[in-house]
């Protein structure tokens, strides 16, 4: 298992999830062959993708899916980040 994923697993906080995406922007310039969706359009397609596919990737792991997901949250953070420098 790759780094990204085990860090990826102890993300329980805000500063280890900050970490964690500073990690993945560097995985993505060192390591970018690894990832299907390199650049930010194919990213955010994927990642609504996801999202409203979730409930299965839960089901198929045998994981119990999040109850308490603050969609406000992760949409603030998303428009946010279109204009933070």
């Amino acid at each position: 298992m790759s780094d990204l994923h085990q860090k990826a697993k102890r993300v329980a906080d805000r500063e280890s999830f900050v970490r964690f995406v500073e990690l993945m922007s560097a995985d993505l310039k060192t390591n970018a062959q690894a990832w299907e969706n390199r650049d930010l359009g194919s990213f955010l397609e994927a990642y609504a993708g996801w999202i409203e596919d979730m409930d299965g990737y839960y089901e198929n792991q045998k994981l119990e899916k999040p109850k308490n997901v603050n969609w406000q949250f992760m949409t603030d953070a998303l428009m946010a980040a279109r204009i933070y420098e």
